[in-house]
Order: structure tokens, then C-alpha cells, then sequence
């Protein structure tokens, strides 16, 4: 992706799709290799759960329901053309300008780009499956402080009633 150089690049308000189309073809005629680059639209919208609010059934945070929207049809405009830019660089400057919030990972086989999952739900946001969440632990119960004990040591003495014939010894006197 760094050895991609774009030696002028300009987009007028396109939807995702058709730049995603251009950046494809001028990936091929400008990679040394000539392999380009894959590029994938995710169009699900992943789940998002808003922070602080909390399921009484579950005691897990709910998940917020999620704005349909197209992400290829997102609009990518940038104001002047940037020169002299690797791949790289262009990837980011669409997640910058785009007029939806978005973002890109890049995975083996392709450049993945998707709804950013903050921008959908409208703030901060716990990512992934909501049965994923972790639980807190369960409140501590008053335990009597036991130690364990270990197979073939003797159990220590009772200690519940004092022993009257029991007295310590001293030592003789020496005469």
C-alpha cells in the first residue's frame, strides 16, 4: 500500500463505490507488482450498545437499535486535489472527508470499509455482542476464614474449650 503512489487524485462528491472502483484500477496501473489492491464494503451495521444504560432482565447493557443507512453510497469530495500520495494516505483522507463517519481495516485479502459504530448509534459505544459483555463478579457472602488443608497433615487443635490439667512447663531449677 506504501509503495502505491498516486501522482494526483481527486474525488467531486462520489459515493464510496464508484471511488472505491477508481482507487482499484489506479492500484493495478501503479502497483510495481501489478496485483493492486482488493477492496470490500462491509454493509452490516454492527451491533452498538450505548454506555450506562443497563437490561434489569440481563444486567446487560442493550443494544441500541441500529440506523439503516448504505455505506457505498457515502460521499467522498476532496476540496483540492492531493498529490503525490501513497494508497495509504488516500484511504485515510476518505475516512477524514466522508460525509458519514467511516473506517477501514485491512485485512489478508482486502481493505474492509464500514460504518464507523459510534457515528451510528449517536455515542461512546461497546462494541460486539452483548452476551460477550463481561459480568461483574458476584457480591462477596461473609465465609468463615477457613484455611485449606493439605491430605495427611494433622487437623489443628480445638481451641473452643481450654484444657484445666493442662499446665505449662518450666524449666528446673538448676541446684
Amino acid at each position: 500500500m506504501k509503495q502505491i503512489v498516486l501522482p494526483e487524485i481527486t474525488f467531486d462528491g462520489l459515493p464510496l463505490a464508484e471511488v472505491l472502483k477508481v482507487l482499484s484500477d489506479e492500484a493495478i496501473k501503479r502497483d510495481p507488482d501489478k496485483t493492486g489492491v482488493n477492496f470490500l464494503i462491509n454493509p452490516n451495521v454492527p451491533s452498538v450498545a450505548r454506555t450506562g444504560a443497563v437490561d434489569p432482565a440481563t444486567g446487560l447493557p442493550p443494544a441500541a437499535p441500529a440506523e439503516q443507512f448504505d455505506v457505498t453510497a457515502v460521499a467522498v469530495k476532496f476540496n483540492l486535489p492531493l498529490r503525490n500520495v501513497t494508497m495509504k494516505d488516500v484511504l485515510d483522507a476518505i475516512v477524514i472527508v466522508a460525509d458519514h463517519p467511516l473506517e477501514y481495516t485491512l485485512e489478508d485479502y482486502a481493505v474492509v470499509f464500514s460504518a464507523k459504530p459510534e457515528a451510528i448509534a449517536g455515542g461512546p459505544a461497546i462494541l460486539g455482542r452483548p452476551e460477550a459483555v463481561p459480568m461483574p463478579p458476584p457480591p462477596l457472602s461473609p465465609t468463615p476464614n477457613l484455611l485449606p488443608m493439605r491430605p495427611g497433615r494433622p487437623s489443628p487443635p480445638d481451641v473452643s474449650q481450654p484444657k484445666l490439667n493442662a499446665l505449662p512447663m518450666l524449666p528446673e531449677p538448676i541446684r
